[in-house]
């Protein structure tokens, strides 16, 4: 039987936490490579298969106004606060807009800095709380 050290297991422990540490920073949007003084245009530069800084395909659709909810240094994906939970079950209510944009029933108003977002991206960030 082999025996470990404890400095091996001390090794082994560090390597592992860096390779947590380095996911969570992989799952991180990435941040502008650039000034953005007078580039608030991004699609402009950024298109789903374009060769200056390609968006992913996922991001068909989007408009530069919703760039920042992600791509800022201040985004809750950024700083680690997590966007606030769906309080609700999903099931019958997958078109947020019908409740959210116009705060029908007591639901949370959409916020001004969401944009025109469309119901399938709410997920992204927006999550069942469990």
């Amino acid at each position: 039987m082999r025996r470990t050290t404890p400095y091996a297991l001390f090794l082994a422990l560090m390597l592992a936490g860096a390779g947590t540490l380095q996911a969570q920073e992989a799952a991180k949007p990435p941040l502008p490579s650039h000034d953005m003084a007078g580039k608030e245009n991004c699609v402009m530069c950024h298109t789903v298969g374009g060769d200056m800084g390609a968006m992913p395909a996922s991001h068909e659709g989007f408009k530069s106004e919703n760039c920042m909810l992600c791509h800022a240094e201040s985004s809750p994906l950024q700083t680690g606060q997590a966007p606030p939970a769906i309080p609700h079950d999903m099931a019958g209510k997958e078109n947020c807009a019908m409740c959210h944009a116009s705060g029908v029933m007591g639901a949370t108003k959409t916020p001004e800095n969401h944009g025109d977002i469309k119901n399938e991206s709410c997920g992204y960030c927006h999550k069942p709380a469990s």
